[in-house]
């Protein structure tokens, strides 16, 4: 087995490593079940990439949850968005 559930995960799907770390599926052997391979890359919230063992995964986050989350991330991006064109528009004044 590749990763420590034992389950094929799709590139994206949100993950939760043993040390708490949140985590985006990008690729690797450790993805797959059914592997000799282990190897899993990662991406985190901020977008920094990484490789890390499948057997580090203690949970998948459920279909519901990752939308969720999503959802969450992309209304930060708005507003972070919108707060910079506030303060662009204030410093321009």
């Amino acid at each position: 087995m590749a990763n420590s559930l034992h389950v094929d995960l799709k590139v994206g799907q949100l993950v939760v490593l043993k040390n708490g770390m949140l985590v985006r599926c990008r690729g690797g052997f450790g993805m797959a079940s059914f592997t000799m391979g282990t190897a899993l890359l990662v991406e985190d919230m901020q977008g920094n990439t990484a490789r890390v063992d499948g057997y580090d995964i203690e949970r998948a986050v459920s279909e519901e949850q990752q939308t969720q989350l999503d959802d969450t991330l992309k209304a930060i991006t708005e507003l972070k968005d919108l707060a910079t064109k506030y303060q662009d528009d204030i410093e321009g004044q």
